[in-house]
C-alpha cells in the first residue's frame, strides 16, 4: 500500500466499513471530488476495492476478497 499515491492511501484508510458511499469517502478524506473519484476508479481497477450499486464501495481484504 505504501507505493500507492497519497489520495489512494487516504481513501483506503478512510474506508472503515463495507458499502461506503462515494460522498462519505470524499467527506472523510477532504479530497476534492474529482480527485477522489479518480482515485476510487484506480483503486477499483487495481483490485483494492469493489464498487457496488449506487456508488458504494467496499475495500477488499488482504486475500483479495471483500
Amino acid at each position: 500500500m505504501e507505493k500507492l499515491p497519497t489520495a489512494q492511501r487516504d481513501i483506503l484508510k478512510a474506508m472503515t466499513r463495507p458499502d461506503m458511499h462515494a460522498d462519505e469517502i470524499i467527506q472523510a478524506t477532504s479530497l476534492p471530488a474529482p480527485e477522489a473519484l479518480a482515485a476510487l476508479t484506480m483503486l477499483e481497477i487495481t483490485g483494492y476495492i469493489v464498487r457496488g450499486a449506487g456508488k458504494r464501495y467496499t475495500r477488499k481484504d488482504k486475500t483479495g476478497h471483500n
